[in-house]
C-alpha cells in the first residue's frame, strides 16, 4: 500500500506538468478537496508491530526457557541417591546446590515472563483492531496461565530443598541417618493427601525426590497445554505485522 502512495506521488507532478503543456480551451476546474479522495487503507505501524512481536517472543521464551529448567530438575531429583550410608557432604551438597540453581533460575526467568505479560496486556488494550486486541489478550492469558503454573514448581522445590537443609541440620543434633525423621516431627495428613512440604518432613530422601519429580512430571503436562493454546493465538494476535 505504501509503494502505491509512493508511485502516485512521483507519477503526479509529471502528470500535472503534461497537462500545463497541452492546449485545453476546458474551463479550469477546482481542485479537489481532502474529502474528495478515495480511502485507501491504513498500514500499522511498524514500531508498534515491532513491540507486539518482541513482547510475545519474549514471552515465549521464559516459558521455554523454565520447561528446560524444569525438565532438568526432574531428572536431578530422580538421579538424586542421598540415603545411601556412603554419603559424603560433598556429593549431597552438589545435589542440593543443582536444585537450588534449579528453583532460583526458574524464579529470576519469571521476574522478566510477568514484564512481558504486562506489556502484552497493555498493548492489547492499546491495539485498534478488535481481533488482534482479543488475540492479544488471549495469548497473555495463556502464558500467564504456564508461568503461573512454571512458578508453583520452582517455589514447591525450593521449599522442599529448605526443609531437607533443616533435616540434615537436624541430623547433625543426633538423629541417626539423614533421611528419617524422629517420631516426634510426624505430621497431620489431610484427606489423606499429602503435600510436599509434609512429604518432605517424614519421607526418606530418595523416595521423596522421586515423588517431587513425578508430580513435576505431572504439572508439565499442563503447561504444556497452556503453551500450545498460546500458539494458536499468536499468528492471529501479529496478523499484518
Amino acid at each position: 500500500m505504501l509503494e502505491l502512495i509512493v508511485a502516485f506521488l512521483v507519477l503526479f507532478p509529471a502528470a500535472t506538468l503534461v497537462a500545463q503543456a497541452s492546449p485545453s480551451t476546458a474551463a479550469p476546474q477546482p481542485a479537489p478537496t481532502a474529502t474528495d479522495y478515495p480511502f485507501i487503507g491504513r498500514t500499522r505501524s511498524q514500531r508498534y508491530c515491532s513491540l507486539e512481536t518482541d513482547r510475545i517472543n519474549g514471552g515465549i521464551t521464559v516459558t521455554l526457557t523454565n520447561d528446560k529448567l524444569i525438565a532438568a530438575g526432574i531428572g536431578r531429583l530422580r538421579g538424586a541417591d542421598l540415603d545411601r550410608p556412603e554419603l559424603t557432604v560433598i556429593d549431597r551438597e552438589k545435589t542440593m546446590r543443582d536444585l537450588r540453581y534449579v528453583a532460583a533460575a526458574i524464579q529470576t526467568n519469571l521476574r522478566a515472563g510477568d514484564a512481558e505479560i504486562a506489556d502484552i496486556r497493555a498493548l492489547s488494550v492499546k491495539e485498534p483492531d478488535a481481533v488482534r486486541s482479543r488475540e492479544l489478550k488471549l495469548v497473555a492469558d495463556q502464558l500467564d496461565d504456564a508461568m503461573t503454573r512454571q512458578r508453583s514448581v520452582g517455589s514447591d522445590l525450593a521449599k522442599m530443598l529448605t526443609i531437607v537443609e533443616g533435616r540434615y541440620a537436624g541430623a547433625q543434633g543426633g538423629h541417626a541417618a539423614a533421611g528419617v525423621m524422629p517420631e516426634t516431627n510426624q505430621v497431620r495428613v489431610n484427606d489423606g493427601i499429602e503435600s510436599i512440604d509434609q512429604r518432605a518432613q517424614r519421607d526418606p530422601l530418595n523416595q521423596l525426590f522421586s515423588n517431587v519429580a513425578d508430580d513435576f512430571a505431572d504439572r508439565t503436562v499442563a503447561i504444556g497445554k497452556s503453551e500450545d493454546a498460546a500458539a494458536v493465538h499468536v499468528p492471529k494476535a501479529v496478523t499484518g505485522c
